[in-house]
């Protein structure tokens, strides 16, 4: 006999967890299938900007989720090794703040919480094909022929999405930069900002403090620098020694510490619905890290999936679920396309130095930094924070 679920979620990272949870409490059946057997710390920059923490404490996770993981009050920006900008996020009804977060501890409390509100999680559970049933949903097959029945297709799987490629949902996958990843230690005590490190043509290493002494460093450079090089430590250790700031505090890194590597870092997905089925997290699309807002867009889309199809209740028809997911995507395809044009301007920005300069001239006041910072951080749209720039 095959198990049945209301809503199937293929994968089991922030995004799937959250769409979980939020569909269980509104009274759905819900089965999370996740091919890692267990979680561990994956390859992310691990912040999660203010709109994010604001997504969190509106469905109820300050203590859950926000208050488990250290504050990020702002961002220092280093450009060319010449310019500094130390920036505080703007209040803007009320003190913004971002966390620093640890990926496998985020995970756990994710799927913790998931279970908690009653959804079936499955860990170690490879899907290895999806067959659409029509107006009855889809057949799932995993592994030793075992099989599940849901009405509705959840993919949550990430970049490279199998769920993805199941339905026939194209990506616009960008392989031209790669991101190396590491964890260091500080020599003194972290201070709860971020950084941002810009080199030449458009490269950038971003340092997340992660806890109060360990650091997550992440380079983000033109793929062809990674061919060329073959070697991710010392093209790493090169980028580091390009930086006064970050040679002084970190040094080469050693053979001890761990690399990781990722590419791609954009996928502009054209179409998210499927009869029955959307994407949502890093299989819905994904921008380059540059903003910070990676983690934030993933638990946008699943808190705004779920939002529509609680909206039309549980035991509905077919037609409504299929109305609500056509909502969700448009609605998806709204909020990104906003931050398209945002990261695409930056990207812009800092691949020529005289603009880099003229930006950092115009910031230098930290009234005016904090401003930009909340662009940035999507705390101001680019509009609003625009006229408050020019107001000061």
């Amino acid at each position: 006999m095959k198990a049945k679920f209301d809503v199937a979620i293929v994968g089991g990272g922030p995004a799937g967890s959250l769409c979980a949870r939020q569909l269980a409490l509104g009274g759905f059946s819900v089965i999370v299938l996740e091919r890692a057997a267990t979680i561990r710390r994956k390859v992310c920059g691990e912040y999660l900007c203010p709109s994010g923490v604001s997504l969190l404490k509106s469905i109820g996770l300050k203590e859950e989720i926000v208050d488990q993981f250290l504050p990020i009050t702002g961002m220092q920006i280093f450009a060319l090794n010449r310019y500094h900008v130390d920036a505080t996020f703007p209040s803007h009804g009320g003190k913004q703040l971002g966390i620093a977060v640890n990926r496998e501890s985020l995970d756990r409390k994710f799927l913790d919480l998931a279970q908690a509100a009653g959804v079936t999680v499955r860990l170690g559970t490879t899907v290895n094909q999806i067959t659409s049933q029509g107006s009855d949903g889809f057949l799932l097959q995993l592994k030793d022929s075992e099989q599940i029945e849901a009405n509705l297709l959840v993919g949550a799987d990430g970049r490279h999405s199998f769920t993805a490629r199941e339905l026939g949902l194209k990506e616009g996958i960008d392989t031209s930069k790669v991101a190396l990843q590491c964890h260091l230690q500080a020599k003194q005590l972290n201070r709860r900002q971020g950084e941002m490190h810009i080199f030449s043509d458009g490269n950038y290493i971003g340092i997340d403090p992660t806890g109060e002494y360990e650091v997550n460093l992440s380079l983000v450079c033109d793929s062809s620098l990674f061919k060329q090089e073959k070697n991710p430590r010392a093209l790493l250790n090169s980028f580091i020694m390009l930086s006064d700031q970050l040679e002084a505090r970190y040094g080469s890194i050693p053979e001890s510490v761990g690399i990781s590597s990722v590419t791609p870092l954009t996928n502009h997905m054209d179409k998210i619905v499927a009869k029955n089925a959307t994407l949502i997290g890093d299989a819905a699309g994904f921008l380059d890290p540059l903003t910070g807002e990676g983690m934030f867009v993933a638990l946008w889309s699943a808190n705004t999936l779920a939002s529509e199809l609680t909206n039309v209740g549980v035991g509905k028809s077919s037609h409504l679920y299929q109305q609500a997911l056509t909502r969700y995507a448009e609605r998806k395809r709204v909020f990104f396309r906003h931050k398209v044009i945002l990261n695409t301007a930056f990207q812009f920005i800092i691949k020529i130095p005289w603009l880099i300069w003229l930006i950092a001239a115009l910031i230098k006041r930290r009234e005016r930094g904090d401003i930009f910072l909340g662009i940035i951080g999507n705390i101001y749209s680019p509009l609003e924070g625009l006229k408050r720039l020019l107001k000061v």
